[in-house]
């Protein structure tokens, strides 16, 4: 990995703000808690509730592992842009399983690898819709069964 050291991160921290960090700082810090784990590199620090590995000094977060390596190794990451794991593995912090893209085309990625919803109903054209401005893919079959369970519990708050 080539180390682009004149490049900064912005904290990723409150209290923090406005304060800026070298890369070669947080490459240094997650260097060695990078494990080869098939072919990732996974961070083994802290990890946050969504997956993503943090890096952090004295209790403070200063960003996350991904976007240090990638800035360390191909540079500021491009406005509009976001990193996405090619290989799905958000703990994945290996240069080239990371690509800068655009929101959509990152969310894009995401519902063609994800063919189940969480309770494993398969996201097809029957029991798919869209939600919000942000046209959210949802489970009809979840929504269904979300609603009936509000609708009894109404029923049982209004008895009571």
């Amino acid at each position: 990995m080539s180390l682009h050291t004149h490049h900064w991160i912005k904290a990723a921290t409150k209290g923090l703000e406005g304060h800026y960090f070298d890369v070669a700082l947080g490459v240094a810090i997650i260097a060695y808690r990078l494990e080869a784990s098939g072919d990732c590199l996974v961070y083994k620090g802290t990890i946050d509730a969504g997956g993503y590995g943090v890096v952090m000094t004295t209790g403070k977060t200063l960003g996350m592992a991904h976007r240090f390596t990638y800035i360390a190794t191909y540079g500021p990451i491009p406005d509009g842009l976001e990193i996405d794991h090619l290989c799905r593995n958000r703990a994945c912090a290996r240069p080239d399983h990371l690509e800068a893209v655009t929101h959509f085309e990152n969310i894009q990625r995401i519902w063609r690898t994800q063919t189940h919803c969480v309770n494993g109903h398969e996201f097809n054209a029957e029991n798919t819709y869209f939600y919000g401005p942000t046209r959210q893919r949802k489970c009809r079959v979840c929504a269904r069964e979300r609603a009936r369970r509000y609708y009894h519990s109404a029923q049982e708050r209004a008895t009571a």
